[in-house]
Protein backbone atom coordinates (compact mmCIF):
# COMPACT_ATOMS: atom_id res chain seq x y z
CA UNK A 1 0.00 0.00 0.00
CA UNK A 2 1.48 3.39 -0.94
CA UNK A 3 2.69 5.56 1.91
CA UNK A 4 0.48 8.51 2.78
CA UNK A 5 3.11 10.34 4.78
CA UNK A 6 4.48 13.66 3.55
CA UNK A 7 8.15 13.92 4.50
CA UNK A 8 8.86 17.16 2.67
CA UNK A 9 6.08 18.98 4.48
CA UNK A 10 6.98 17.64 7.91
CA UNK A 11 10.63 18.36 7.35
CA UNK A 12 9.95 21.84 6.08
CA UNK A 13 7.72 22.83 8.96
CA UNK A 14 9.98 21.51 11.74
CA UNK A 15 11.24 24.38 13.92
CA UNK A 16 14.92 25.22 13.29
CA UNK A 17 17.38 23.67 15.72
CA UNK A 18 19.51 25.95 17.87
CA UNK A 19 22.60 24.91 15.90
CA UNK A 20 20.96 26.09 12.69
CA UNK A 21 20.02 29.40 14.26
CA UNK A 22 23.60 29.96 15.42
CA UNK A 23 25.09 29.30 11.98
CA UNK A 24 22.36 31.40 10.37
CA UNK A 25 23.30 34.24 12.70
CA UNK A 26 27.00 33.90 11.87
CA UNK A 27 26.11 34.16 8.19
CA UNK A 28 25.23 37.84 8.57
CA UNK A 29 28.77 38.74 9.69
CA UNK A 30 29.84 39.76 6.18
CA UNK A 31 26.93 42.15 5.61
CA UNK A 32 26.90 43.73 9.09
CA UNK A 33 30.65 44.13 9.45
CA UNK A 34 31.16 45.24 5.85
CA UNK A 35 28.47 47.90 5.98
CA UNK A 36 29.62 48.97 9.43
CA UNK A 37 33.20 49.39 8.26
CA UNK A 38 32.16 51.62 5.37
CA UNK A 39 29.56 53.69 7.21
CA UNK A 40 31.69 54.33 10.29
CA UNK A 41 34.88 55.26 8.43
CA UNK A 42 33.80 56.87 5.15
CA UNK A 43 33.66 60.37 6.63
CA UNK A 44 36.68 60.05 9.01
CA UNK A 45 38.91 58.64 6.25
CA UNK A 46 37.72 60.41 3.12
CA UNK A 47 36.75 63.77 4.69
CA UNK A 48 38.72 64.24 7.91
CA UNK A 49 41.94 62.56 6.67
CA UNK A 50 41.92 62.95 2.88
CA UNK A 51 39.97 66.23 2.74
CA UNK A 52 37.26 65.19 0.28
CA UNK A 53 34.02 67.22 0.36
CA UNK A 54 31.55 65.42 2.69
CA UNK A 55 28.66 66.41 0.45
CA UNK A 56 30.27 64.62 -2.50
CA UNK A 57 31.00 61.56 -0.37
CA UNK A 58 27.36 61.39 0.69
CA UNK A 59 26.09 62.01 -2.84
CA UNK A 60 28.16 59.22 -4.41
CA UNK A 61 27.30 56.81 -1.60
CA UNK A 62 23.62 57.66 -2.03
CA UNK A 63 23.69 57.16 -5.81
CA UNK A 64 25.37 53.78 -5.36
CA UNK A 65 22.74 52.88 -2.81
CA UNK A 66 20.06 53.69 -5.38
CA UNK A 67 21.59 51.10 -7.71
CA UNK A 68 21.64 48.66 -4.81
CA UNK A 69 17.95 49.32 -4.21
CA UNK A 70 17.01 48.88 -7.87
CA UNK A 71 18.55 45.41 -8.15
CA UNK A 72 17.01 44.11 -4.90
CA UNK A 73 13.66 43.08 -6.49
CA UNK A 74 15.52 41.47 -9.40
CA UNK A 75 17.56 39.41 -6.95
CA UNK A 76 14.41 38.47 -5.06
CA UNK A 77 12.71 37.27 -8.24
CA UNK A 78 15.78 35.30 -9.33
CA UNK A 79 16.22 33.64 -5.94
CA UNK A 80 12.52 32.78 -5.53
CA UNK A 81 12.47 31.07 -8.93
CA UNK A 82 15.85 29.31 -8.79
CA UNK A 83 15.83 25.50 -8.52
CA UNK A 84 19.19 23.77 -8.01
CA UNK A 85 20.35 20.75 -6.06
CA UNK A 86 21.92 23.19 -3.61
CA UNK A 87 18.66 25.09 -3.11
CA UNK A 88 17.42 28.51 -4.19
CA UNK A 89 19.18 30.60 -1.50
CA UNK A 90 22.54 29.01 -0.63
CA UNK A 91 24.36 29.44 -3.99
CA UNK A 92 23.71 33.19 -3.98
CA UNK A 93 24.64 33.56 -0.31
CA UNK A 94 28.03 31.93 -0.96
CA UNK A 95 28.86 33.95 -4.08
CA UNK A 96 27.65 37.25 -2.61
CA UNK A 97 29.50 36.74 0.66
CA UNK A 98 32.86 36.04 -0.98
CA UNK A 99 32.57 38.90 -3.49
CA UNK A 100 31.45 41.46 -0.89
CA UNK A 101 34.39 40.64 1.37
CA UNK A 102 36.82 40.92 -1.54
CA UNK A 103 35.52 44.47 -2.10
CA UNK A 104 35.90 45.30 1.58
CA UNK A 105 39.53 44.23 1.44
CA UNK A 106 40.12 46.74 -1.39
CA UNK A 107 38.01 49.65 -0.16
CA UNK A 108 40.65 51.76 1.63
CA UNK A 109 43.55 51.17 -0.77
CA UNK A 110 43.32 54.57 -2.45
CA UNK A 111 46.54 56.61 -2.47
CA UNK A 112 47.16 59.52 -0.10
CA UNK A 113 48.75 61.43 -3.00
CA UNK A 114 45.67 61.12 -5.22
CA UNK A 115 43.58 64.20 -5.97
CA UNK A 116 39.98 64.43 -4.77
CA UNK A 117 38.52 63.37 -8.12
CA UNK A 118 40.60 60.18 -8.25
CA UNK A 119 39.70 59.34 -4.66
CA UNK A 120 35.99 59.84 -5.35
CA UNK A 121 36.16 57.62 -8.45
CA UNK A 122 37.84 54.87 -6.44
CA UNK A 123 35.31 55.31 -3.64
CA UNK A 124 32.36 55.10 -6.03
CA UNK A 125 33.55 52.12 -8.10
CA UNK A 126 34.51 49.88 -5.18
CA UNK A 127 31.38 50.86 -3.28
CA UNK A 128 29.25 50.00 -6.32
CA UNK A 129 30.83 46.53 -6.53
CA UNK A 130 30.44 46.00 -2.79
CA UNK A 131 26.76 46.97 -2.74
CA UNK A 132 26.02 44.74 -5.72
CA UNK A 133 27.65 41.81 -3.93
CA UNK A 134 25.78 42.50 -0.69
CA UNK A 135 22.50 42.42 -2.59
CA UNK A 136 23.42 38.99 -3.93
CA UNK A 137 23.92 37.70 -0.38
CA UNK A 138 21.43 39.71 1.67
CA UNK A 139 18.22 39.14 -0.32
CA UNK A 140 18.39 35.32 -0.17
CA UNK A 141 19.79 35.48 3.36
CA UNK A 142 16.78 37.33 4.76
CA UNK A 143 14.44 35.15 2.71
CA UNK A 144 16.09 32.12 4.30
CA UNK A 145 15.34 33.59 7.73
CA UNK A 146 11.67 34.09 6.89
CA UNK A 147 11.47 30.45 5.77
CA UNK A 148 13.01 29.23 9.03
CA UNK A 149 10.20 30.70 11.15
CA UNK A 150 7.41 28.13 11.34
CA UNK A 151 4.77 30.02 13.33
CA UNK A 152 3.92 33.36 14.98
CA UNK A 153 6.38 32.90 17.86
CA UNK A 154 9.14 31.01 16.01
CA UNK A 155 9.52 33.93 13.62
CA UNK A 156 10.31 36.23 16.51
CA UNK A 157 12.82 33.63 17.77
CA UNK A 158 14.67 33.53 14.44
CA UNK A 159 14.85 37.32 14.27
CA UNK A 160 15.95 37.49 17.92
CA UNK A 161 18.91 35.20 17.25
CA UNK A 162 19.91 37.15 14.16
CA UNK A 163 19.54 40.47 15.96
CA UNK A 164 21.68 39.29 18.87
CA UNK A 165 24.44 38.34 16.45
CA UNK A 166 24.11 41.63 14.61
CA UNK A 167 24.53 43.53 17.88
CA UNK A 168 27.67 41.59 18.76
CA UNK A 169 29.15 42.17 15.29
CA UNK A 170 28.17 45.83 15.30
CA UNK A 171 30.04 46.49 18.55
CA UNK A 172 33.20 46.64 16.46
CA UNK A 173 31.68 49.31 14.20
CA UNK A 174 31.66 51.75 17.09
CA UNK A 175 35.40 51.24 17.59
CA UNK A 176 36.69 51.20 14.02
CA UNK A 177 37.43 54.93 14.13
CA UNK A 178 39.26 54.61 17.46
CA UNK A 179 41.20 51.53 16.32
CA UNK A 180 42.54 53.40 13.28
CA UNK A 181 44.21 55.86 15.66
CA UNK A 182 46.45 53.01 16.91
CA UNK A 183 48.28 52.75 13.58
CA UNK A 184 50.79 55.01 11.81
CA UNK A 185 47.81 56.81 10.32
CA UNK A 186 44.09 56.18 10.04
CA UNK A 187 44.29 54.97 6.43
CA UNK A 188 46.79 52.24 7.29
CA UNK A 189 44.57 51.23 10.20
CA UNK A 190 41.50 51.08 7.98
CA UNK A 191 43.33 48.78 5.55
CA UNK A 192 44.33 46.32 8.28
CA UNK A 193 40.86 46.29 9.79
CA UNK A 194 39.25 45.78 6.38
CA UNK A 195 41.54 42.82 5.68
CA UNK A 196 40.60 41.11 8.94
CA UNK A 197 36.89 41.70 8.33
CA UNK A 198 37.21 40.19 4.85
CA UNK A 199 38.86 37.00 6.12
CA UNK A 200 36.32 36.40 8.89
CA UNK A 201 33.43 37.38 6.62
CA UNK A 202 34.32 34.73 4.04
CA UNK A 203 34.73 32.11 6.78
CA UNK A 204 31.33 32.86 8.34
CA UNK A 205 29.60 32.74 4.95
CA UNK A 206 31.08 29.32 4.20
CA UNK A 207 30.01 28.11 7.66
CA UNK A 208 26.38 29.12 7.02
CA UNK A 209 26.22 27.49 3.59
CA UNK A 210 27.78 24.21 4.69
CA UNK A 211 26.01 23.81 8.03
CA UNK A 212 22.42 24.94 7.30
CA UNK A 213 19.57 23.73 5.13
CA UNK A 214 16.76 25.52 3.34
CA UNK A 215 13.43 25.10 5.09
CA UNK A 216 10.44 24.68 2.77
CA UNK A 217 12.62 24.14 -0.32
CA UNK A 218 11.33 20.60 -0.97
CA UNK A 219 7.74 21.78 -0.66
CA UNK A 220 8.39 24.74 -2.98
CA UNK A 221 10.19 22.56 -5.53
CA UNK A 222 7.41 19.95 -5.42
CA UNK A 223 4.75 22.58 -6.13
CA UNK A 224 6.32 23.14 -9.58
CA UNK A 225 4.83 26.60 -9.97
CA UNK A 226 5.86 28.28 -13.19
CA UNK A 227 7.98 31.43 -12.72
CA UNK A 228 5.76 34.47 -12.28
CA UNK A 229 6.15 37.60 -14.39
CA UNK A 230 8.53 40.01 -12.66
CA UNK A 231 6.31 43.10 -12.88
CA UNK A 232 3.20 41.13 -12.00
CA UNK A 233 4.94 39.88 -8.85
CA UNK A 234 5.95 43.39 -7.83
CA UNK A 235 2.45 44.71 -8.46
CA UNK A 236 0.92 41.89 -6.44
CA UNK A 237 3.24 42.44 -3.48
CA UNK A 238 2.71 46.21 -3.50
CA UNK A 239 -1.07 45.77 -3.58
CA UNK A 240 -0.86 44.29 -0.08
CA UNK A 241 -2.02 47.19 2.09
CA UNK A 242 -0.77 45.63 5.30
CA UNK A 243 2.70 45.38 3.82
CA UNK A 244 2.55 48.99 2.64
CA UNK A 245 2.06 50.09 6.24
CA UNK A 246 5.22 48.26 7.25
CA UNK A 247 7.08 49.90 4.39
CA UNK A 248 5.88 53.33 5.52
CA UNK A 249 7.29 52.77 9.02
CA UNK A 250 10.57 51.50 7.61
CA UNK A 251 10.89 54.54 5.36
CA UNK A 252 10.27 56.99 8.19
CA UNK A 253 12.81 55.35 10.48
CA UNK A 254 15.41 54.91 7.75
CA UNK A 255 15.30 58.62 6.94
CA UNK A 256 15.22 59.63 10.60
CA UNK A 257 18.24 57.54 11.47
CA UNK A 258 20.30 57.83 8.30
CA UNK A 259 20.12 61.54 7.58
CA UNK A 260 21.28 62.76 10.97
CA UNK A 261 23.42 59.98 12.51
CA UNK A 262 26.73 61.28 11.10
CA UNK A 263 26.21 64.54 13.00
CA UNK A 264 26.84 62.72 16.27
CA UNK A 265 30.47 62.07 15.34
CA UNK A 266 31.06 65.72 14.39
CA UNK A 267 29.36 66.97 17.56
CA UNK A 268 31.44 64.72 19.81
CA UNK A 269 34.75 65.59 18.17
CA UNK A 270 34.30 69.33 17.60
CA UNK A 271 31.52 70.49 19.97
CA UNK A 272 32.02 68.27 23.01
CA UNK A 273 35.81 67.78 22.86
CA UNK A 274 37.00 70.87 20.97
CA UNK A 275 38.55 68.97 18.05
CA UNK A 276 40.09 66.03 19.95
CA UNK A 277 39.38 63.16 17.54
CA UNK A 278 40.67 60.43 19.86
CA UNK A 279 38.46 61.60 22.74
CA UNK A 280 35.42 61.99 20.49
CA UNK A 281 35.98 58.58 18.94
CA UNK A 282 36.40 56.99 22.38
CA UNK A 283 33.16 58.50 23.69
CA UNK A 284 31.33 57.43 20.54
CA UNK A 285 32.75 53.94 20.90
CA UNK A 286 31.74 53.61 24.55
CA UNK A 287 28.21 54.93 23.97
CA UNK A 288 27.78 52.77 20.89
CA UNK A 289 29.07 49.67 22.66
CA UNK A 290 26.79 50.25 25.63
CA UNK A 291 23.89 50.67 23.22
CA UNK A 292 24.64 47.37 21.52
CA UNK A 293 25.05 45.54 24.83
CA UNK A 294 21.75 46.93 26.10
CA UNK A 295 20.07 46.12 22.79
CA UNK A 296 21.31 42.55 23.03
CA UNK A 297 20.16 42.22 26.64
CA UNK A 298 16.77 43.64 25.68
CA UNK A 299 16.15 41.02 22.97
CA UNK A 300 14.59 38.49 25.40
CA UNK A 301 12.37 41.28 26.76
CA UNK A 302 11.33 42.22 23.22
CA UNK A 303 10.48 38.60 22.48
CA UNK A 304 8.51 38.36 25.74
CA UNK A 305 6.49 41.47 24.86
CA UNK A 306 5.76 40.03 21.41
CA UNK A 307 4.71 36.66 22.84
CA UNK A 308 2.69 38.11 25.70
CA UNK A 309 1.05 41.19 24.20
CA UNK A 310 1.46 40.80 20.43
CA UNK A 311 4.00 42.21 18.01
CA UNK A 312 2.09 45.38 17.18
CA UNK A 313 1.89 46.42 20.85
CA UNK A 314 5.58 45.66 21.35
CA UNK A 315 6.31 47.88 18.36
CA UNK A 316 4.41 50.79 19.91
CA UNK A 317 6.50 50.51 23.10
CA UNK A 318 9.72 50.43 21.05
CA UNK A 319 8.69 53.49 19.03
CA UNK A 320 8.07 55.53 22.18
CA UNK A 321 11.50 54.56 23.53
CA UNK A 322 13.02 55.74 20.25
CA UNK A 323 11.21 59.09 20.47
CA UNK A 324 12.32 59.60 24.08
CA UNK A 325 15.93 58.79 23.22
CA UNK A 326 15.92 61.26 20.33
CA UNK A 327 14.61 64.08 22.53
CA UNK A 328 17.16 63.35 25.27
CA UNK A 329 20.04 63.91 22.85
CA UNK A 330 19.38 67.65 23.13
CA UNK A 331 20.47 67.68 26.79
CA UNK A 332 22.99 64.85 26.74
CA UNK A 333 25.26 66.27 24.01
CA UNK A 334 26.94 68.62 26.49
CA UNK A 335 30.62 69.70 26.60
CA UNK A 336 30.36 70.20 30.37
CA UNK A 337 29.10 66.66 30.95
CA UNK A 338 30.19 64.47 28.01
CA UNK A 339 29.40 61.20 29.72
CA UNK A 340 25.73 62.09 30.09
CA UNK A 341 25.48 60.46 26.69
CA UNK A 342 25.58 57.11 28.48
CA UNK A 343 21.91 57.72 29.29
CA UNK A 344 20.91 57.66 25.62
CA UNK A 345 21.31 53.93 24.85
CA UNK A 346 18.77 53.03 27.55
CA UNK A 347 16.14 54.68 25.37
CA UNK A 348 17.32 55.20 21.81
CA UNK A 349 19.36 52.04 21.25
CA UNK A 350 16.91 49.68 22.92
CA UNK A 351 14.07 51.34 21.03
CA UNK A 352 15.56 51.17 17.53
CA UNK A 353 16.82 47.62 18.05
CA UNK A 354 13.44 46.40 19.24
CA UNK A 355 11.70 48.14 16.34
CA UNK A 356 13.66 46.21 13.74
CA UNK A 357 13.31 42.90 15.58
CA UNK A 358 9.54 43.23 15.75
CA UNK A 359 9.11 44.53 12.20
CA UNK A 360 11.19 41.73 10.70
CA UNK A 361 9.01 39.19 12.49
CA UNK A 362 5.87 41.02 11.33
CA UNK A 363 7.05 40.81 7.72
CA UNK A 364 7.04 37.01 7.95
CA UNK A 365 3.38 37.16 9.00
CA UNK A 366 2.64 39.28 5.93
CA UNK A 367 4.27 36.63 3.71
CA UNK A 368 1.79 34.06 5.05
CA UNK A 369 -1.09 36.44 4.31
CA UNK A 370 0.20 36.81 0.75
CA UNK A 371 0.48 33.04 0.30
CA UNK A 372 -3.11 32.63 1.45
CA UNK A 373 -4.34 34.75 -1.47
CA UNK A 374 -1.66 34.11 -4.12
CA UNK A 375 -0.78 30.47 -3.49
CA UNK A 376 2.94 31.27 -3.70
CA UNK A 377 5.80 31.52 -1.21
CA UNK A 378 7.49 34.81 -2.12
CA UNK A 379 9.84 35.43 0.81
CA UNK A 380 12.56 36.62 -1.54
CA UNK A 381 10.41 39.22 -3.27
CA UNK A 382 8.93 40.54 -0.03
CA UNK A 383 12.39 40.79 1.49
CA UNK A 384 13.73 42.38 -1.68
CA UNK A 385 11.01 45.01 -1.91
CA UNK A 386 11.43 45.76 1.78
CA UNK A 387 15.15 46.08 1.15
CA UNK A 388 14.46 48.23 -1.92
CA UNK A 389 12.33 50.67 0.07
CA UNK A 390 14.84 50.86 2.91
CA UNK A 391 17.72 51.30 0.49
CA UNK A 392 15.90 53.97 -1.48
CA UNK A 393 15.27 55.74 1.79
CA UNK A 394 18.83 54.99 2.79
CA UNK A 395 20.10 56.40 -0.50
CA UNK A 396 18.28 59.65 0.11
CA UNK A 397 19.49 59.62 3.71
CA UNK A 398 23.11 59.07 2.69
CA UNK A 399 22.94 61.85 0.11
CA UNK A 400 21.36 64.22 2.60
CA UNK A 401 23.65 63.21 5.49
CA UNK A 402 26.72 64.75 3.89
CA UNK A 403 24.84 67.85 2.80
CA UNK A 404 23.25 68.29 6.23
CA UNK A 405 26.79 68.76 7.56
CA UNK A 406 27.35 71.39 4.87
CA UNK A 407 23.96 73.06 5.31
CA UNK A 408 24.50 73.54 9.04
CA UNK A 409 27.44 75.76 8.10
CA UNK A 410 30.12 73.38 9.37
CA UNK A 411 33.59 73.76 7.79
CA UNK A 412 36.25 71.17 8.57
CA UNK A 413 39.00 73.80 8.36
CA UNK A 414 37.51 75.74 11.29
CA UNK A 415 37.73 72.75 13.61
CA UNK A 416 36.09 73.55 16.94
CA UNK A 417 35.88 77.28 16.11
CA UNK A 418 32.74 77.18 14.00
CA UNK A 419 30.58 80.21 13.25
CA UNK A 420 27.79 81.17 15.63
CA UNK A 421 24.73 78.97 15.29
CA UNK A 422 26.48 76.04 13.59
CA UNK A 423 26.51 73.70 16.58
CA UNK A 424 22.99 74.78 17.51
CA UNK A 425 21.77 73.78 14.04
CA UNK A 426 23.61 70.47 14.30
CA UNK A 427 22.06 69.69 17.70
CA UNK A 428 18.53 70.47 16.48
CA UNK A 429 19.07 68.26 13.44
CA UNK A 430 20.55 65.46 15.54
CA UNK A 431 17.85 65.30 18.21
CA UNK A 432 14.59 67.16 17.73
CA UNK A 433 13.89 66.59 14.02
CA UNK A 434 14.15 62.76 14.29
CA UNK A 435 11.88 62.80 17.34
CA UNK A 436 9.13 64.64 15.47
CA UNK A 437 9.48 62.39 12.44
CA UNK A 438 9.20 59.24 14.53
CA UNK A 439 5.76 60.22 15.78
CA UNK A 440 4.46 59.60 12.25
CA UNK A 441 5.35 55.92 12.55
CA UNK A 442 3.00 55.58 15.52
CA UNK A 443 0.06 56.49 13.30
CA UNK A 444 0.97 53.82 10.75
CA UNK A 445 0.75 51.01 13.32
CA UNK A 446 -2.72 51.94 14.62
CA UNK A 447 -5.32 49.22 14.07
CA UNK A 448 -2.78 46.59 12.93
CA UNK A 449 -4.81 43.65 11.51
CA UNK A 450 -2.34 40.75 11.85
CA UNK A 451 -2.88 39.91 15.50
CA UNK A 452 -1.81 36.56 16.93
CA UNK A 453 -5.34 35.18 16.47
CA UNK A 454 -5.51 36.23 12.83
CA UNK A 455 -2.04 34.84 12.08
CA UNK A 456 -2.99 31.49 13.60
CA UNK A 457 -6.13 31.41 11.45
CA UNK A 458 -4.07 32.09 8.33
CA UNK A 459 -1.57 29.39 9.21
CA UNK A 460 -4.34 26.84 9.76
CA UNK A 461 -5.82 27.63 6.36
CA UNK A 462 -2.41 27.29 4.71
CA UNK A 463 -1.82 23.92 6.35
CA UNK A 464 -5.04 22.66 4.77
CA UNK A 465 -3.88 23.80 1.32
CA UNK A 466 -0.27 22.63 1.38
CA UNK A 467 -0.84 18.85 1.26
CA UNK A 468 -2.78 19.24 -1.98
CA UNK A 469 -0.01 21.41 -3.45
CA UNK A 470 2.86 19.14 -2.39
Amino acid sequence: MPSTTEPPKAHADAPPARRELIFYTLGNFAVVMGNGLIQSLQFPIFNMLLGVNPGMIGTIAGIVRLWDALIDPVMGQVSDNTRTRFGRRMPFILVGGVLSMACIGLFYWCGTDWNSTSILIWFGVVLLLFNTATTIISVPYYALGIEMGTDYDQRTRVVAYRSLGDKVFAIFSNWYFRFTELFANALVGARWIAGLVAVFGIASTIALVTQNREHRYKTVAAARNLPENFWKTIGSVLSNRVYLRLLAIWTILTLNTGVFTALGMYLNVYFVYGGDKAAGATLGGVVGTLGLVLSALAIPLTKYLCDRFGKHRALVVALWLYVAGSILKWWCIDPAHPWMQLVLPFFFSIGISSIYIVMSAMQADVVDLDELYSGRRREGMFGAIGGWVMKMGGSLAIILSGWVVVWTGFHIGNGANQADGVFFAMRVSFSLIPAVGSLLALFAIRGWPLTRERCEEIRAELEKKRPAEA
